[in-house]
């Protein structure tokens, strides 16, 4: 049986243990991601970014940074589409009801058309 001195001790040698791997990893995740989006020539001081117009260039910036996390980058992705109305609940309500391709016009097809191209772009469609 341990006495209360050993316990200690080991006590003592496991949160150093954990402290020295947190300090070979630095920083991870989220904070390093807030470093790099704080790092932007937006930034002001140094400070995470508030939030304001510029955000989606902030959001675009995360989507397009290979390092970010992958849920940060879909994350930001999806956040973007929504705030363009694409998907989400400030998407526009559809202004018509399936009307046969025959009676649309060119313009209407090329809009139509351009539509799904962004949707499967987004992965909505497949």
């Amino acid at each position: 049986m341990a006495t209360a001195a050993q316990r200690e001790a080991w006590r003592l040698r496991k949160q150093r243990q954990r402290q020295d791997k947190r300090d070979k990893r630095g920083t991870t995740g989220d904070n390093k991601l807030l470093s790099r989006v704080a790092a932007m020539p937006h930034a002001s001081d140094g400070a995470a970014p508030r939030l304001s117009y510029g955000v989606s260039e902030y959001l675009q910036a995360i989507v397009q940074d290979q390092d970010a996390p992958a849920a940060a980058r879909v994350n930001a992705a999806r956040t973007l589409a929504e705030m363009q109305g694409q998907i989400g609940r400030h998407q526009a309500e559809p202004e018509r009801t399936a009307p046969s391709l025959s009676t649309l016009s060119r313009d209407q097809l090329v809009q139509e058309l351009a539509q799904l191209r962004t949707a499967i772009g987004l992965g909505i469609v497949r």
